[in-house]
């Protein structure tokens, strides 16, 4: 009896110490997919080549090499008294092009006199834009429908990011280092209540008052990439999203050829909406059950494109918009300093937006350049 007992206890302790191995194996396996996913995304994200993360926090200065006789590096701080201050106000026009000057804030410089008394004066630099781009801001916050995307981008080798916005006739980019909401806030306004078709990113659902529509072209590639991996009966939810996202395309493609109305395109909406509620239920696959809570939350926005002309199926048009942008990245990476990330959006802004309206970009330029102080032409007569 004693043997059969210390056999049972062998046997217990052999069966804990099986299902604990199992346990820490199941954990690191999970582990390994979660790094195979990340480097599947990564693989085929446009980024450039060359981008190797962010910069050493100590990198050598570059250019010349200080020395014993250089002295040390400094800048000089801000003086604490400030006994003269200088206005340095807009010019009524553009000295090279004569076009108008829009005031957009006030950059102080400092300068210090060294008499037998030191005298600190301030000037207040007034800094403005062209009117080609204020148009643009004006007519992306005032637009019926926007299609936002961002992208990473660099500046003096630090992460950024460049963001577009694409209207019916204007495309704004912005190269901001934050991913945040404070970036399409700044671009459309915080009270923006228009169509919005985007990539899922929670950033845009902060804009209560718009009308979000979900990229259904992210969500074949989330199903796609699900059946890369998946076995067995892990197949069939990607399977069963995907078949209902092409029904919804056939459901828009019926409506934009006059074969339906919209009120039966928005029947159909709803009717679709309610099957991919019931597909996503509690799953097995961890994959799968991550896809089915993001469809969980966003189920109302995946087919709101069918009862609302204005949304698109997918982000396509901000996709295409970055493209120039990320083949240039591919090339040179990005920019020095945030002075030309700056400039490079606005410019970026201004090229877009005349081919978006039709317009030789060198006429225009050039007409803008000729013009007679005050008489610049107009990119979108339309803004107000």
């Amino acid at each position: 009896m004693t043997s059969v007992s210390d056999e049972l206890s062998k046997l217990r302790a052999r069966l804990d110490a099986a299902e604990r191995m199992i346990v820490e194996q199941n954990a690191r396996i999970q582990k390994l997919l979660d790094i195979i996913e990340s480097l599947q995304s990564g693989h085929k994200r446009q980024a450039a080549p060359f981008s190797k993360g962010p910069p050493k926090p100590d990198p050598k200065t570059p250019g010349r090499k200080s020395g014993d006789a250089y002295d040390r590096h400094a800048h000089r701080s801000i003086p604490s008294v400030i006994d003269e201050t200088y206005e340095a106000p807009l010019p009524l026009c553009c000295p090279h092009c004569n076009g108008d000057v829009n005031f957009e804030k006030i950059e102080p410089q400092y300068q210090t006199e060294i008499p037998r008394r030191p005298i600190h004066r301030q000037f207040n630099v007034h800094v403005g834009c062209l009117p080609a781009y204020r148009e643009i801001q004006i007519a992306v916050k005032n637009s019926a429908w926007v299609v936002p995307d961002e992208t990473g981008w660099k500046v003096g080798g630090l992460l950024q990011w460049l963001h577009a916005f694409v209207t019916a006739h204007a495309t704004l980019y912005l190269i901001r280092p934050s991913r945040g909401f404070d970036v399409p806030k700044e671009a459309l306004g915080a009270d923006y209540s228009g169509d919005m078709t985007h990539d899922g990113w929670s950033v845009y659902e902060r804009f209560f008052a718009a009308h979000h529509g979900a990229c259904n072209g992210h969500l074949f590639v989330r199903s796609n990439r699900l059946l890369e991996t998946a076995t067995a009966g892990a197949v069939n939810f990607p399977r069963q999203i995907k078949a209902l996202l092409h029904a919804g395309l056939a459901v828009r493609d019926a409506r934009d050829a006059g074969r339906i109305s919209l009120f039966k395109s928005a029947v159909l909406a709803e009717v679709l909406t309610s099957r991919l509620q019931k597909l996503c239920g509690p799953k097995m696959h961890p994959g799968n059950e991550r896809f089915a809570k993001f469809l969980h939350w966003n189920r109302h926005d995946v087919f709101r494109y069918l009862s609302r002309p204005n949304l698109q199926a997918t982000n396509w048009l901000a996709e295409q918009a970055l493209r120039p942008a990320v083949v240039n990245r591919k090339v040179w990476g990005g920019n020095r300093t945030q002075h030309g990330a700056e400039a490079q959006g606005r410019l970026a802004s201004v090229l877009r937006t005349c081919w978006q309206r039709g317009l030789h970009t060198l006429d225009f330029l050039a007409q803008t350049l000729r013009a007679p102080p005050g008489t610049a032409p107009q990119l979108l007569p339309t803004a107000s």
